[in-house]
């Protein structure tokens, strides 16, 4: 199934900067592959809700 349909990116943990190298070494030490996949930024009115970079 992996190879044939989107699965999503799974569960998603959102986390404080300081916390984020300390929060992937418990997950990696657990057996789980983590990625940081975005970052959430305060933005101006006249900005858009989602910026892809």
């Amino acid at each position: 199934m992996m190879r044939v349909f989107n699965m999503g990116v799974g569960m998603v943990l959102v986390v404080p900067d300081k916390e984020e190298g300390d929060i992937l070494d418990r997950l990696e030490k657990l057996g789980e592959k983590a990625y940081r996949i975005g970052v959430i930024e305060k933005r101006d009115d006249d900005q858009p809700f989602v910026s892809l970079v």
